[in-house]
């Protein structure tokens, strides 16, 4: 270990020294940077979930991630971690500095520093807006009964007036089948001729009376 001694305020550290913490000023660089993409991988994934990921690491429910469930959850995924790495662990991740970890703090720890979008819908009423949108009902210009109601001279009239137009331009259908079976009835039909003559007609009556 290095013996230490005091740097006054204008003075320079040894050359060696120096390289010393360049190079470890760009592996903290270069660890960020890793970090950082698999933040972004993590995020992307549509089955990713900090709340998930933290109830499987804390397996032994105590609600906060400690020395104990992180050193368990390494072991069972095959790294056997030193006492001094989980302490490394837990200090990069603990904020407040009470050798816990709480969910609010890792999921602040793999929240990625610039958001990614969501692998999954925000919302289906976006979706339904395009569907809408695209719909070919909405691109007529106006509705063909409005535009009856125009000309049958009041766009914004009544619905006895609505209706009267309608009628005018393109009639009732029910009514024009009343009109077709009234022309029907007239029409003698042979189907419902009898083929018994009216005497035994009168005489099958007589005979159902008695």
């Amino acid at each position: 270990m290095r013996r230490s001694y005091n740097v006054g305020r204008y003075d320079r550290l040894l050359t060696s020294l120096e390289k010393e913490v360049t190079t470890l000023f760009e592996r903290e660089i270069n660890f960020h940077v890793r970090l950082e993409k698999l933040k972004r991988e993590l995020n992307l994934r549509y089955d990713w979930s900090a709340r998930a990921a933290f109830e499987t690491v804390d397996s032994l429910r105590d609600y906060t991630l400690n020395h104990r469930n992180i050193q368990s959850f390494l072991r069972l995924n095959g790294f056997i971690a030193t006492d001094s790495e989980v302490v490394a662990i837990i200090r990069r991740l603990d904020s407040d500095g009470d050798n816990k970890v709480t969910l609010d703090e890792f999921a602040e720890a793999v929240r990625p520093a610039v958001p990614v979008p969501s692998p999954i819908p925000a919302s289906t009423s976006a979706f339904e807006e395009t569907k809408r949108a695209s719909s070919p009902l909405r691109r007529t210009a106006a509705s063909p009964l409005r535009a009856t109601a125009d000309i049958g001279g009041a766009s914004h009239g009544s619905s006895a007036n609505l209706g009267g137009a309608f009628a005018a331009t393109q009639g009732s259908p029910a009514r024009s089948f009343t009109a077709s079976q009234t022309n029907f009835a007239a029409t003698s039909s042979p189907s419902r001729r009898s083929p018994m003559r009216i005497d035994d007609e009168s005489e099958l009556v007589r005979g159902f009376k008695e």
